[in-house]
């Protein structure tokens, strides 16, 4: 379990989870270096059936927690996957809303958009990774790409002008269309006050806590609260869609228009 922290007090928001394997003396190795293989072998969908049902049993355990449970691109694109892991959530409402689901944004569309639905529809949610680079705000959580914030951060300490453009950028598309942000890993206490004042919604890093065998009650770094009555920090101007007037746009039109400025940023950086 890994602490997502919340920006607007610190406090631990949702716990993102990673399989272990045990060896025969009780040791514990993350499952991670095993995906790939999993997926040549075409036996992944079991492993993320596994960690879908370890992460069920949590929650039934403790009714204060909220998991994030990736899932490989290949069991969250075949729909048969899809069927038996929203049917394990049909009449457990208590435990779906508790529940999301982290999926890479690079999956299609179609699948996408099949997963989501279903997920809905028994009160669990869906997470995609990668966000930052992506037009699709499928998701009710949108997790910018790990390694683009870890360039952006160190690209502003050294002062460089616009680095973290395409995070604020997110920030703003994801309120506009009424979902969260997720951005890490975050390494210090300024990394993590960069993000806040960009609007970020969620943080992650050593700073809060890595992966460790038992949820954490309390955040490893304790963010303080943001003062009542301050308002966030302006975002860039909303670029009306439609209309030259702006009226047709929509949150979703000026969320997608967002996005589309962010692919530019990164495009620019990289």
């Amino acid at each position: 379990f890994r602490p997502v922290v919340a920006g607007e007090d610190g406090s631990i928001a949702i716990h993102e989870t990673s399989l272990d394997v045990l060896d025969a003396e009780g040791g514990r190795t993350s499952a991670r270096h095993l995906t790939t293989l999993a997926e040549t072998l075409g036996v992944v969908r079991l492993i993320d059936s596994r960690a879908l049902a370890l992460a069920l049993d949590v929650l039934a355990a403790d009714p204060e927690i909220r998991l994030l449970v990736p899932m490989s691109h290949v069991s969250a694109g075949d729909r048969r996957w899809q069927l038996e892991a929203t049917a394990a959530l049909v009449g457990r409402g208590d435990l779906a809303g508790r529940l999301v689901v982290a999926i890479s944004c690079r999956l299609p569309a179609e699948a996408m958009d099949s997963l989501a639905n279903s997920l809905r529809e028994t009160g669990a949610g869906l997470a995609l990774a990668g966000a930052v680079a992506s037009e699709s705000l499928t998701g009710e959580i949108l997790v910018a790409d790990p390694a683009l914030t870890g360039v952006a951060l160190a690209a502003a300490k050294g002062a460089r002008a616009g680095a973290l453009q395409p995070l604020a950028t997110l920030a703003t598309a994801a309120k506009a269309a009424g979902r969260i942000s997720v951005a890490g890993p975050v390494d210090a206490p300024e990394d993590a006050e960069a993000l806040r004042a960009l609007g970020i919604d969620w943080l992650w890093g050593p700073l809060f806590g890595d992966f460790s065998p038992l949820p954490r009650a309390h955040a490893a770094y304790r963010l303080e609260p943001k003062a009542a009555g301050v308002a966030e920090p302006a975002g860039e101007p909303e670029i009306p869609v439609g209309r030259a007037d702006g009226a047709s746009a929509t949150p979703l039109s000026r969320a997608r228009a967002a996005l589309e400025r962010a692919r530019a940023a990164v495009s620019g950086q990289t």
